[in-house]
């Protein structure tokens, strides 16, 4: 056992040690894991931390290799002292799950689901992609604060979806189309309206699925639609929902989980884990999967 190891503190997390976990980002075998994998390493260890804040953490370190010491310092902290404000649960907890009843007279009986985890990993990501738009920093509209349902408030005049739209096809929309508020902030339900109809038309370009998904329900922040929308519009014309099924029963996630390795392997994805790996909860193999996707998307940032 090296020194390193000695020193730092090693817990157990579910049936693996934090070493191990280390372990399975270390991808060169160097020892280390990248600046990139800090937040899913903390994140298998139980320590669930926005991806904005992991950056912050990053930023303190001057090398892109952050040591097995290195880790656990980072891991205590933020178990220990609870140093960020979202409660670090431990990895088999339960999801927050938040319920809307329908909002109209159509769906008064309706209720929709979302989890909270779900909605503030799409926070994380606008802010992350859009951080840099002088026009939104311009309006306010960005960072999107966490709390609450600020996420549908910011996605109401339809603006953000279209530069969404654009961040993941570029050029798709014509921005000097966009109706943008007045001087006092003020933008009329109509040019609201006539923004959301873009943002949906636009969507469907990119190959997204806006099937009963109208410039209402956007306005009007409808959760399940919303998120449905965005999770479509990040990962555009990958996926045929009319193959994805309800997963009611065993036989269907495994269909579900077939065609999901299926898909990442066509966008470029070494995937080596089975359908079964998934549906049984393989940790390690379905870490694997997210490594593959994850090295993908960096590919195709850096050729931006």
């Amino acid at each position: 056992m090296s020194e390193s190891e000695e020193k730092a503190p090693i817990s157990r997390t579910k049936s693996f040690t934090v070493r191990e976990i280390f372990d399975q980002f270390d991808t060169s075998g160097k020892g280390s894991i990248t600046k990139n994998s800090l937040g899913d390493a903390l994140a298998a260890c139980g320590a669930k931390v926005p991806g904005f804040k992991v950056r912050d953490i990053c930023d303190g370190y001057k090398e892109d290799g952050i040591s097995f010491d290195e880790f656990c310092k980072v891991l205590n902290q933020v178990k220990s002292k609870n140093t960020f404000k979202e409660t670090i649960k431990p990895i088999e907890a339960k999801k927050k799950v938040n319920v809307k009843k329908g909002s109209d007279k159509s769906s008064e009986w309706t209720t929709h689901t979302y989890a909270e985890e779900e909605k503030l990993a799409f926070v994380d990501w606008i802010n992350f992609r859009l951080a840099k738009d002088e026009l939104l920093k311009k309006l306010g509209s960005i960072p999107i604060a966490e709390d609450g349902e600020a996420l549908f408030a910011a996605l109401k005049d339809g603006i953000i979806m279209n530069k969404l739209v654009n961040d993941s096809v570029e050029d798709t929309v014509d921005e000097r189309a966009l109706n943008l508020p007045n001087d006092q902030g003020k933008l009329s339900i109509f040019k609201i309206q006539e923004n959301q109809t873009l943002a949906l038309n636009s969507c469907v370009a990119i190959g997204c699925n806006v099937v009963n998904i109208g410039a209402e329900d956007l306005i009007q922040g409808k959760a399940h639609l919303c998120l449905g929308l965005l999770w479509q519009v990040i990962s555009p014309g990958y996926i045929n929902y009319d193959l994805v099924t309800a997963a009611a029963t065993d036989d269907d996630k495994f269909l579900n989980a077939r065609y999901a390795i299926t898909m990442a392997r066509k966008i470029g994805a070494r995937i080596f884990a089975l359908p079964e790996d998934i549906t049984e909860v393989n940790p390690k193999m379905i870490m694997t999967v997210f490594a593959c996707l994850m090295s993908v998307g960096f590919a195709k940032d850096q050729q931006k």
